[in-house]
């Protein structure tokens, strides 16, 4: 059953992001079938990019064109 809302069990740190006050709507229908790939960055196609400082580690957290979650080390825009 997948739960909106919810992060990938293997992904537990992006449910801080979904619970997070600031997190943008279009980030809260992150659901727990969706398992982010890992691009070396976001591209082009990610109309809106989050940057997550998490544990002193810094990440960027987009959608891409697809659909798709996409998070990286770096981003162009």
């Amino acid at each position: 059953m997948v739960q909106e809302g919810v992060a990938h069990p293997n992904h537990r740190w992006l449910q801080a992001v979904i619970n997070n006050q600031y997190c943008p709507p279009t980030f809260h229908h992150i659901n727990s079938s969706m398992v982010p790939s890992y691009p070396l960055s976001i591209l082009e196609d990610v109309q809106q990019v989050l940057q997550v400082i998490y544990e002193a580690d810094i990440q960027f957290v987009g959608f891409n064109s697809n659909g798709d979650l996409c998070v990286a080390i770096q981003s162009y825009l």
